[in-house]
């Protein structure tokens, strides 16, 4: 039963982000222009993303702050949603499927209840993996 609420929460998740994003007044459109954050700041960065930006909502379900935010992202640049569901659910499956199989795994290690905090530790750091590899390429082309 938790293996198919898991999917269907993280996925309501997704999908409530994207709708947060593109709601009625859409944050490039408004704001202070004080520190940066007026009209289109929001919609440069996040806009040039909808080539990539499948790759980018499935792969931010894995790094931890990100995945909260790309969603919101996705809706404010205005991501087809015809596109954004089908990222979405894959990367909602990957996603709990990974996590409860690694907590699974690592139940059975015995070494694991005695360093929680260090496992907890490298998961954030190994967590971090994917955007160190998506912003390398990107840096060195730049």
């Amino acid at each position: 039963m938790v293996r198919l609420l898991f999917p269907i929460a993280a996925i309501a998740g997704n999908l409530a982000g994207w709708w947060i994003g593109g709601g009625p007044v859409p944050p490039s459109s408004t704001g202070p222009t004080r520190g940066g954050s007026g009209p289109g700041t929001w919609s440069r960065p996040v806009g040039s993303s909808n080539a990539t930006g499948g790759r980018t909502i499935v792969l931010a379900r894995f790094v931890p702050v990100v995945r909260t935010f790309a969603t919101v992202m996705a809706g404010a640049s205005r991501m087809p949603f015809r596109r954004f569901p089908l990222c979405s659910v894959i990367g909602g499956i990957a996603w709990t499927t990974a996590v409860m199989l690694l907590g699974y795994w690592l139940g059975q290690v015995a070494v694991v209840p005695d360093h929680v905090e260090l496992f907890i530790l490298g998961i954030v750091v190994l967590s971090l993996v994917p955007v160190v590899v998506e912003a390398l390429p990107r840096r060195t082309r730049a």
